[in-house]
């Protein structure tokens, strides 16, 4: 349970509860940085971003879970301000394999996309397929041979060693599309945070403050029994009225909006 996967899975279940059929879930997310030479590095693990993004994802589609190539279907997605439009990929997320699980009703699509650098993309991509990020390729730095994955990583500063505050914001949507009623409509949620403002909250960028506070409304709610029983359970299990209530009362946002799909 963190912001996503959790809030994610969450907002997506209650966002589906108002349709009859949902055609696709799509869930995006995008953290945008700040400083001078550099405009996209991952601000978590830079071993683990580079393991997520390059292992195939899925999409759910037609009833089944389909795999894709690593960072393809390139995707404009217009994030709320001050994010804004960002261009997304897919990546491999636990959402996709747990909704359609959980919603209870026809399912036509769920995929997951991340905002990355076009750039970066291209030379990840372009590294993974001539193997020079398999552990076995090393080069010589110094008197040492290390992996070439090691030395493309560390051309990313390491996030816990930055000077806060950093300018920017982290950003997670999910957009509901279906039918309800003979109409077709989108259902959105958005959830947007200013590096700063965690800061000033925690001394922490808004990616750490986000998930805690979702993992801190988990462990919570798992207190209170909020769960079917004991057991491992994903947290599309949990009553979203509660969530969003713990959720509104640490003062962070949420917004929702619909549209009509004219068919």
């Amino acid at each position: 349970m963190g912001l996503d996967p959790g809030i994610s899975n969450v907002m997506a279940c209650d966002a589906a509860a108002r349709f009859d059929v949902v055609d696709a879930v799509r869930i995006r997310s995008s953290d945008m940085v700040t400083l001078p030479g550099l405009e996209v590095f991952p601000l978590y693990s830079r071993e683990a971003f580079l393991s997520d993004v390059l292992v195939r994802p899925s999409v759910w589609l037609d009833g089944r879970l389909q795999d894709r190539e690593p960072l393809s279907e390139p995707e404009e997605f217009p994030f709320p301000p001050p994010v804004g439009t960002k261009r997304t990929y897919l990546v491999a997320h636990e959402e996709v394999k747990t909704l359609p699980r959980y919603l209870g009703k026809p399912l036509g699509r769920v995929d997951y996309k991340y905002a990355l650098d076009p750039n970066l993309v291209r030379a990840l991509i372009s590294l993974d397929r001539l193997g020079l990020l398999a552990d076995s390729r090393t080069i010589r730095i110094g008197n040492q041979m290390v992996p070439f994955r090691r030395a493309v990583l560390s051309a990313f500063p390491e996030p816990s060693a930055l000077v806060l505050p950093l300018q920017g914001a982290s950003a997670m949507s999910i957009e509901v599309e279906g039918r309800a009623g003979g109409k077709r409509m989108i259902r959105r949620g958005d959830v947007t945070m200013r590096h700063e403002e965690a800061n000033r909250r925690r001394s922490t960028t808004a990616v750490y403050y986000l998930t805690a506070v979702g993992l801190a409304i988990g462990i919570g709610l798992i207190a209170d029994k909020a769960t079917p029983g004991p057991g491992v359970h994903s947290s599309e299990v949990l009553d979203p009225a509660r969530v969003f209530k713990e959720w509104a009362a640490r003062e962070l946002p949420m917004a929702w909006s619909e549209r009509v799909v004219e068919t």
